[in-house]
């Protein structure tokens, strides 16, 4: 028998194995016995007709060849979404300058849609994203000082806001009390563990309540230990169903996927997120009574004194690249279109560089403020161009910002010495990238958007005015405590408005949510939470300013906690000597 009569005959034992019933054995032995034949075969078959890929033997009890498949599935998984981001960081850029092209209500409603979808899209790639990094080991974490009870404050506003349309779903906080001041711990990734739950608990439940309670749960020296209760009053999960909630790309109930959407990763990932903190999370749920998660977080305690302490009084600073020079080295031709029009935008003036000896023939003819350069380029990388920049070009060192869509992409130490100081990963922001631009070419010349409105400056000023609005009441104590209760309300939505309009960088509902609140303050004549809001409203309308009306927001917060405070004195006192 030759060899092809021999694969002729093997073509046949393929046949039949096909139809084989594998009763006799376990699935692992019948896997590794199809595996095995295929290895021969192919083998076989690369003698014959040359170099032809073969399937390897797989051995079915060594986990670390799992683990490699996994590793090898998650790296696909990042640059299939690193190609992703390329195309959609140009789509939502031009979405962004196409709004101020004066469309009519038609127009801005289809490019509104547009926004709406490719943001859609920019959320899956980011889980997709986020899931990768973790499962890598590639996520970061941050240990700054926080005030725990800041951030609290802050998902609760947003989440108050968030059911503030569903009338008969009800949101309660309760706070231990003997929780420390300021811990050390990541902020950001509380936010997001804590806000994924009470999303995933507002969307679920139509009618009851959401409570969110936070414990000391254990105190020793260095350390504490918070517990994080989200309990619902939801549809809930069936037992069955329950043991899979942690899974990727898995949810409760397919009917729920319909109704509720989703991409089956956000509790994968929150469990991936908790777990990397050394911290743990439990659910348990009963159908149709709802769903109680428990998560259990350490944090390092810090003194009253710590420095970098993140809170809401943040500094005002303005955002200018007007009359800067820069050079943005980018091999795609859309993206390369897309900064030269957010820059001009801007007032900066932008030079562009395809490869690096037109990058190198820039540097050379002009005088250059800053350098955005793609990392991945045709003919180098943005790193081998830092250095080679260094060697061939004279005069002062040139800030770099690297940019990429690639996931695994990070900034090295060893970069600096290039005179890489920053890095972002596309698609990014407009207002991201504007200040992170501000940051390294206008580090001396940081000034205030609006001086006069500091927290320091308000004290001094009258903070309310309840008189006016009792005479107006005709002294009715009933009718001025439900216009005050009112007051309160609209504040909070507000809040929680603005904040998920930040979010979401949608300046005409920040600017719709200023207009609407400003009604309400000048009722009370709160004179310097107005000021706040129209500093917001004129930057959301007029300059498209997200880092100005963040100042402003945080400053409104912070200025709000004191005036109501006011408001409960003014109204005691009025209603007690009425």
């Amino acid at each position: 028998m030759d060899t092809r009569e021999l694969l002729d005959y093997l073509t046949k034992i393929e046949s039949g194995l096909e139809n084989f019933s594998y009763a006799e054995l376990k699935s692992q032995d019948a896997a590794a016995l199809k595996a095995s034949f295929n290895a021969f075969k192919n083998g076989l078959e690369s003698r014959v007709f040359g170099d032809v890929k073969t399937v390897p033997r797989l051995n079915f009890n060594n986990p670390n060849k799992a683990k490699q498949t996994n590793e090898t599935d998650l790296h696909l998984v990042a640059n299939v979404s690193h190609e992703i981001r390329t195309p959609l960081n140009s789509i939502m850029g031009f979405l962004d300058l196409l709004k101020d092209t004066g469309l009519d209500t038609r127009q801005l409603e289809l490019v509104k849609a547009m926004d709406v979808a490719s943001n859609s899209m920019f959320n899956l790639v980011n889980e997709l994203l986020e899931f990768s990094k973790i499962a890598t080991g590639h996520e970061t974490y941050e240990q700054v000082s926080f005030k725990p009870r800041n951030v609290i404050d802050e998902v609760a506003f947003l989440c108050k806001t968030l059911i503030n349309q569903k009338n008969e779903v009800k949101f309660s906080l309760n706070y231990d009390s003997g929780i420390p001041e300021i811990l050390i711990g990541d902020p950001a990734k509380l936010s997001q563990v804590l806000l994924n739950l009470i999303g995933n608990a507002i969307k679920f439940v139509e009618k009851g309540s959401i409570n969110l309670t936070v414990k000391l749960k254990e105190d020793r020296s260095k350390k504490v230990f918070l517990e994080f209760v989200v309990a619902d009053t939801g549809i809930g999960i069936a037992n069955d169903q329950l043991k899979h909630i942690f899974e990727s790309y898995r949810q409760a109930d397919q009917l729920n996927h319909k109704k509720y959407g989703g991409s089956g990763l956000g509790l994968s990932i929150i469990k991936a997120i908790i777990e990397q903190q050394m911290g743990c999370i439990a659910v348990s749920s009963q159908l149709g009574m709802g769903t109680t998660f428990n998560v259990i977080l350490p944090y390092q305690k810090a003194s009253l004194m710590a420095a970098n302490i993140q809170t809401q009084e943040t500094k005002q600073t303005s955002v200018s690249i007007a009359g800067a020079n820069i050079l943005v080295v980018e091999d795609d031709f859309l993206s390369r279109k897309l900064m030269e029009s957010r820059l001009k935008q801007q007032g900066g003036h932008p030079f562009l560089a395809e490869n690096k000896e037109e990058c190198l023939y820039i540097l050379k003819t002009e005088k250059i403020d800053l350098i955005l350069m793609d990392m991945r380029l045709p003919d180098t990388t943005g790193v081998q161009l830092a250095k080679d920049i260094q060697i061939k070009v004279d005069g002062p060192q040139i800030p770099i910002i690297l940019l990429s869509a690639d996931i695994q992409a990070c900034l090295e130490e060893s970069y600096k010495d290039y005179g890489i100081v920053d890095f972002m990963l596309k698609p990014c922001k407009t207002e991201e990238l504007l200040t992170k631009i501000d940051q390294y070419i206008n580090n001396d010349k940081k000034e205030s958007n609006n001086p006069e409105l500091t927290l320091n400056n308000l004290e001094n000023k009258p903070l309310v005015d309840l008189e006016s609005l009792f005479n107006e009441c005709l002294q009715k104590p009933d009718l001025l405590e439900e216009l005050v209760t009112m007051l309160k309300n609209n504040v909070v939505e507000f809040i929680g408005k603005t904040k998920v309009h930040l979010i979401e960088e949608n300046y005409s509902g920040i600017g719709f949510a200023a207009h609407k609140i400003k009604s309400s303050l000048k009722m009370v004549k709160a004179n310097g939470l107005l000021n706040y809001v129209e500093q917001i409203q004129d930057f959301s309308n007029n300059t498209a300013n997200l880092e100005g009306i963040k100042t402003q927001y945080a400053c409104f917060i912070e200025a709000y906690k004191v005036v109501e405070v006011q408001i409960d004195k003014e109204l005691a006192r009025l209603l007690n000597g009425k």
